[in-house]
């Protein structure tokens, strides 16, 4: 097994220094194991005599392997670079994100001698947040202790393999939940949104992404959203503030990001070209934001599909409208009871820049990893605790541009001629009805007598959707047989 390789030493080493870190009253009662030693069945049986030895073993065991997993795990969320100190309260948080907003407000004042003027705090807005409670459970069954401590196979299974799971799913977890954070404040309004609307081309969104970057960094009150709910005497909202290019992100979503061309990335991250300096972060995704549209009475199907959580409803209880709701528990509606909808369509979000101080994570505990043994050693139950409040500031700069899915050209579907609006068919080619004016341009040009200038005649043009670069007009008769 690779376990063990992967912590950078071996199961005997593993063993002795989970025993040095126990209590003293206990470090005599194990063995001390023995270099190249894979079987540990003693330890296991003397665990299996003593249920709180056997608890306390456990809990050094896990969070030993938890602290050197957990930093691994962090490697793969890619928003774990937004995670702050540990903090207890949430006045705290909004005292942050105060401070941080004011030392960024900018005053025409000072602009030639200092660009950041700290104010008296005076902004009014909401800060969006939302708290992620965690407790997950993972029970191993019919393990005996002495199955456990049998070889380095068994060993792995249940202090590795088992821990990195827990760690890896609260990781991608918290992961969710961060880009959840940005999707629902887009859908309550605590984001500037610029909505590019539908047919948009990866050049189009190029040009979204650097004009709006750069404009970020001049001072503004459009890319942010203090005072949102109360205007000031001159009907403005938001907080003249100016963006430190060091402390912007971009938040990319894949399918977007496959779209924008090498070059684009090339300039977008070239400072001295562009003076944006973007810092991108790419997300596989940004969720969609569901919520019930009537009270809904929980049933046992919604507990055994997951699309409510027993540790927060009970089955006949009611959950009023406009609690938020799942993906899962929309698509069952779909063809039941109808009472769910969606709200915002995450997958509008083609890309997000915002000074990283505007999204905040505090964990409130440490992650704590426990383990908990049936006193006959017929299972043993691992319990991973883990909290955090999630905010984010409409005070700092960040906007989110919207679109519907990029598409490689946008096709004509018509023309303006005589100001109407004409009809481009499949072929590419516009029917314009005959008129004097037609004629008298056909007339102007071919001369009189030419057959195909008669006022039968019905003039085409061919247009190419693409390049739009050249038009013809041709004259057709009307009705040859009447001519022959």
């Amino acid at each position: 097994m690779n376990g063990f390789k992967n912590l950078g030493i071996t199961p005997a080493e593993f063993m002795n220094t989970v025993r040095a870190k126990l209590p003293k009253n206990y470090q005599g009662q194990l063995p001390i194991a023995e270099r190249g030693q894979t079987s540990f069945t003693g330890v296991g049986e003397i665990l299996s005599q003593d249920e709180n030895f056997a608890n306390v073993w456990h809990r050094t065991a896990i969070n030993l392997v938890a602290k050197i997993l957990f930093r691994e795990n962090k490697i793969v969320n890619p928003l774990a670079e937004f995670e702050g100190e540990l903090i207890t309260t949430g006045d705290k948080v909004e005292e942050m994100i105060i401070d941080a907003a004011e030392t960024f407000m900018f005053d025409p004042s000072k602009a030639e001698k200092k660009l950041f003027e700290r104010r008296a705090p005076e902004l009014l807005a909401a800060i969006h947040s939302r708290k992620r409670d965690v407790s997950n459970l993972k029970t191993l069954q019919d393990t005996v202790f002495t199955d456990i401590f049998r070889d380095e196979t068994q060993l792995n299974r249940y202090v590795i393999a088992v821990t990195q799971s827990m760690l890896s799913g609260n990781e991608y977890e918290k992961y969710y939940e961060t880009k959840k954070l940005i999707s629902t404040a887009v859908y309550k309004g605590a984001v500037r949104t610029i909505d590019m609307g539908k047919a948009l081309t990866a050049k189009q969104m190029q040009k979204a992404i650097l004009r709006h970057s750069k404009l970020m960094i001049h001072p503004n009150r459009f890319y942010n959203m203090g005072y949102v709910n109360q205007a000031n005497n001159r009907g403005y909202t938001g907080v003249n503030i100016q963006a430190d290019f060091t402390e912007l992100r971009m938040l990319l979503p894949v399918n977007t990001s496959v779209d924008l061309s090498v070059d684009f990335f090339a300039a977008a991250f070239h400072s001295d070209a562009v003076k944006s300096n973007l810092a991108i972060k790419e997300v596989d995704f940004f969720p969609s934001i569901y919520e019930y549209t009537k009270d809904h009475v929980v049933t046992n199907e919604d507990i055994a599909k997951g699309f409510l959580s027993d540790y927060t409803f009970e089955v006949g209880e009611t959950v009023p409208a406009g609690t938020e709701a799942s993906e899962a528990a929309y698509q069952d509606s779909l063809t039941g009871a109808q009472d769910i909808e969606l709200k915002f369509d995450g997958s509008r979000i083609q890309a997000v820049i915002l000074d990283k101080r505007a999204l905040i994570i505090n964990p409130q505990i440490p992650v704590e990893l426990s383990s908990t043994a049936n006193p006959l050693g017929r299972y043993t139950q691992i319990i991973l605790n883990d909290k955090q409040i999630m905010s984010y500031s409409p005070f700092m700069p960040a906007c989110v541009i919207l679109a519907d899915e990029l598409v490689d050209t946008v096709e004509l579907t018509s023309i303006a001629i005589d100001n109407k609006q004409l009809p481009v068919d499949a072929t590419g080619q516009v029917n314009i009805p005959y008129s004097e004016e037609t004629g008298a341009a056909a007339n102007e040009v071919f001369g009189e007598d030419d057959p195909e200038t008669t006022e039968q005649g019905k003039a085409t043009e061919s247009v190419d959707t693409d390049k739009k670069s050249k038009t013809t007009t041709k004259r057709t008769k009307k009705d040859d047989s009447k001519e022959e």
